[in-house]
């Protein structure tokens, strides 16, 4: 996507007046729309060469692109993303990175950056440990136990010391850690707080409910979709 970014700028350029701020609105709205839409996931060069002059167009008045315009989604669909899901994937993790106040690190509580990740071996790991869901829950299905709701940023210290444990038990480690600011890290990385947390329960369903419906909430405000579609209603139609 780097590619048809570079060419639009290059095209329309940067205003040095308010209109650079427009501009860098439409230019992230359609950044989100295409990747939640997965419209590089395939026919990569075709997709370039459409959004180039579409946004073009949309940058100086026109109507908005295609990948802007038609894009929906059905944020039950996130249980079933892994990462196979390329695209939208990574844009969820994108999304907790991009969180208003930064993602913070379980263990140093340090803003995540690029650094902090290169240094404290900062990866993408299961919140509700894949091993616990399979063997304590009886959970088999991999791609439930792998989903994106079920993966945050979380250092290497941290997922060690996580092993196979629930939630439960390893967050009231976190929690009876004298000045470890407990709702603060959680929240940052759009996982539920409070007494009533399905994480302290150990209710995964709860869990994933509770986490599909915040994603969403984010992916709305970063792309401008305001409903939910019914993907696979629309497919059988189709069929």
């Amino acid at each position: 996507m780097l590619a048809p970014l570079a060419a639009v700028l290059a095209k329309v350029g940067s205003p040095k007046t308010a209109e650079a701020g427009v501009h860098r609105e439409k230019l992230k709205r359609w950044f989100w729309c295409a990747v939640f839409g997965q419209a590089y996931e395939s026919a990569a060069n075709s997709q370039s060469a459409k959004d180039v002059s579409e946004l073009v167009a949309w940058l100086v008045g026109g109507e908005p692109p295609e990948s802007v315009a038609a894009f929906r989604f059905d944020p039950r669909a996130l249980r079933y993303v892994t990462p196979r899901q390329r695209s939208i994937y990574r844009g969820i993790i994108c999304l907790i990175l991009a969180h208003a106040n930064g993602a913070r690190d379980f263990h140093t509580q340090a803003i995540i950056t690029g650094k902090l990740m290169a240094d404290q071996g900062i990866d993408d790991h299961h919140v509700f440990p894949s091993n616990y869901l399979e063997v304590q829950r009886n959970i088999k299905i991999s791609r439930i136990r792998d989903c994106v709701l079920n993966r945050t940023l979380i250092d290497r210290t941290t997922n060690q010391m996580i092993s196979n444990r629930p939630p439960s038990d390893y967050l009231n480690d976190m929690r009876s850690t004298p000045g470890f600011p407990f709702d603060e890290v959680l929240d940052s990385h759009y996982l539920p707080t409070g007494a009533n947390s399905p994480l302290l329960s150990d209710d995964f369903e709860s869990f994933l409910e509770w986490r599909e419906g915040r994603l969403w909430e984010e992916i709305k405000r970063v792309t401008g979709v305001t409903v939910a579609a019914d993907l696979e209603a629309d497919e059988a139609e189709a069929a």
